[in-house]
């Protein structure tokens, strides 16, 4: 007759016979064989997801100011009406860079495009205001679509 520890000491021996590692996958994951069953002893490792790539703007790399669009996604460009509907306003907003040039090129474009020249272009007055805000006055004061045309077929 066997005793307790004896019987123990064989199941256990029979344990260690049968649980072998599999040498041919030993190097990617460790994989014990039982029998007929396989017992893997770190779980596979899931694989990121892949992240849409951002639309690149069309921007040219030569322009020497950037007018951010808001978190919207609209352009920062704002009419506004004063003393009781005779001052038309447009307001650009956030402008980085050289206001200067995107309000050279912004007279070009909303006096000089379509109108006739001499006197009956209409008046055309731009100012900065706390450095980032460049202020349209004159000529009706309406243009700030065609400011926001002007922006979106630059690239912002």
């Amino acid at each position: 007759m066997l005793s307790a520890s004896s019987a123990l000491k064989r199941t256990v021996g029979s344990l260690k016979t049968t649980l072998t590692p599999n040498v041919s996958t030993w190097s990617q994951s460790p994989v014990f064989v039982r029998g007929n069953q396989t017992m893997a002893t770190e779980m596979p490792k899931p694989k990121a997801p892949k992240l849409a790539a951002q639309p690149v703007s069309p921007r040219p790399k030569t322009l020497h100011y950037f007018v951010p669009r808001n978190a919207n996604g609209n352009l920062p460009v704002y009419s506004d009406i004063r003393n009781g509907g005779t001052r038309n306003l447009v307001l650009v907003r956030n402008v980085q860079g050289q206001l200067q040039k995107l309000t050279s090129e912004l007279r070009v474009v909303l006096c000089e495009g379509d109108h006739q020249p001499g006197p009956t272009r209409p008046k055309f007055q731009a100012d900065i205001v706390n450095g980032t805000t460049l202020r349209i006055t004159g000529g009706g004061g309406l243009w700030a679509r065609q400011v926001m045309e002007y922006l979106t077929k630059k690239g912002f």
